[in-house]
Formats: C-alpha cells, structure tokens, sequence
C-alpha cells in the first residue's frame, strides 16, 4: 500500500502484490475492495490518489524513483466510478522529468502542483462537476505537497509572511481562493515546517527559533519543535505542543489537530491545547474524513493494520 485518500463514503489505495504498487483500489461502506484502475506502463508505480465525490484521481508513474532514476513519465488520471469516465488531466508528455505531482486529497477536494517553467509551481484543484482540473495560482514559491482544500481556499507552505530577504530558517502558512486571486500570508513567524488548515484556525508545526534564549538540552535542531494554532488573520492563540516532535504533517479534523510526537504515537489536540493519544502505537499516516479518522500502524511483514476511530468517541 503506497497512497491512501478518503472521504465520507469511500477509502482509495494504491496497491501492489510486487516490489511497487501498480494498481487502484476503492471500498466503500459494506461492500468490498474493488480495482478502479491499473498502471499503464509494464513497471508501473502508482504514486498519489485522490478522492472527491464519485472521482477517483491517481498519479501513473512509468516507474518507481530512486537516486540513480529520477526522470519519469507520469500522468494525473481520473476515473468517475458512476458513469465510467476516465481521463487524463496532466502529463509530462514523451520526455522523462524528475518533478511527479502529488495530490493532496481532503474531504474538501483534490489538489497539486506542477513545474512551472522556472521550476516553480503552478497549484491546480479538482472540480467534479464538470471533472476538470483549475488552475488556482501560477509560478507560486511554495513546498510542493503542502496545498490543501480547505472551504474556499488552497493553503500551503510558502515563504516567510514577513517579506524578509534572503534565507530564513523556515517558510510561513499561506492561502490563496480556489476561484485564484492573490495569495495571502496567514502567519507571520518564518519558521514554519507544516500548516493544517481547520475549521476556524490554522495550526502550524514550528521550527525551534535559533534566537531562543534557553535551547533545549539537544540544541537547536532542524526538527518540528512547536505545533501552534493561528486564527486565519494570523494571530497566535495556544501553542500546542513544545519540544521536538516528529516532522510527519499535522492533520486538522474538525477544530481539532492530530499531531505526531518523536515516539510515532499520534495525539488529537484542541486549540485550546487539550489532548489524548490515539491508541499506543507509531502511526505511518493518518486519514481523516467528517468525524471519522484512520490512523494506520507501520506496517509488519508487509501487512497494515488501521484503526479507525470517531472525533465524538475521542473528544
């Protein structure tokens, strides 16, 4: 299992009986796994699915990256589980690039970069009706693989709000409207790893600032240090945790934020710092949907095992 997406009626996989997984896999309440597609390349890797509605998305790969091959074809398809439908929506055409796009799928929508000419990136978001790919912003300085739908907006990680110059040592949370316009800097702090757009709120996960006056006794380090939350004019409220912690990206369910410490055990925070760990295990992703959260375990002898739990029987 490569990818994993869900909304309220469904859970999209990627999946594989070899070395990488070439398939795509979709179940739905009572009834069982079936396949919705399969790599069109004979070393296929399915790298990313989405999910929005009756629209599964995937990203085909003409094979698995490593540090030896790191160009690639690849194509953004799309398949309409009611009508049967099946497109493509992007590709990198006849010439191999390292650049594969990687779909960021909530409950909300579906969304991804592309290269831009100057190697930066152009956001797109999926519409399910009519099924077709908008382009959101262009030529954006932003961590690809931070968008996320969230209501009217695409958030991500982009550069500093501040507009200081020069390196700093981490970027800031951003959104831009799903319909394009300018984007806007929410937080202001240039330290920002992650940013989880909620319901009311953004929380961020934080570098440790090397201004600190009392470092903690492992020094300053390049990990996640705080996960804070922000309200979307960007005024701090409560921190929410503080020490290191693990870089997986904060996940927002509801008003809530699932976080992961550096013992893997994911924990479901409140704004107001409130908390309670989420079973005793290191989780390798968590999905989230409505009320409803998977948190998967790391996987033994290549199985997986998913607990799932309800926002109402953990708050």
């Amino acid at each position: 299992m490569a990818a994993v997406a869900m909304d309220d009626s469904s859970i999209v996989a990627s999946v594989g009986l070899g070395a990488t997984a070439d398939r795509v896999e979709r179940w739905t309440h009572g009834k069982h796994w079936t396949q919705v597609a399969k790599s069109a390349w004979p070393n296929g890797f399915v790298n990313w699915v989405g999910v929005s509605g009756p629209w599964v998305l995937y990203v085909d790969q003409s094979r698995l990256q490593d540090d030896s091959h790191m160009n690639v074809l690849w194509k953004i398809k799309a398949v309409n589980v009611v009508t049967g439908d099946r497109r493509t929506v992007a590709s990198n055409g006849a010439k191999p690039d390292p650049w594969v796009p990687y779909l960021g799928s909530t409950e909300q929508g579906i969304t991804w970069t592309q290269a831009s000419k100057s190697r930066r990136a152009d956001l797109y978001a999926w519409e399910d009706s009519p099924g077709r790919a908008v382009e959101v912003a262009s030529d954006l300085e932003m961590t690809p693989g931070s968008d996320r739908a969230a209501g009217t907006y695409v958030y991500y990680l982009g550069p500093n709000g501040r507009g200081d110059k020069g390196h700093t040592v981490g970027g800031d949370c951003w959104r831009v409207p799903r319909v394009g316009g300018p984007p806007q800097a929410i937080t202001k702090t240039a330290l920002a790893l992650s940013c989880a757009p909620a319901a009311g709120s953004v929380f961020a996960g934080l570098h440790i600032d090397p201004k600190t006056p009392k470092p903690p006794a492992n020094g300053v380090l390049d990990d996640p240090y705080e996960v804070q939350n922000f309200s979307f004019s960007g005024s701090p409220g409560a921190t929410i945790e503080t020490g290191y912690i693990s870089d997986w990206y904060p996940v927002a369910v509801g008003r809530d934020v699932i976080w992961q410490g550096v013992d893997g055990v994911p924990v479901l925070s409140d704004p107001r710092g409130h908390r309670i760990s989420l079973g005793s295990d290191s989780a390798s992703f968590i999905r989230v949907a409505g009320n409803t959260i998977l948190s998967a375990a790391n996987p033994v002898r290549g199985r997986v095992s998913i607990q799932r739990y309800e926002l109402s029987d953990v708050n």
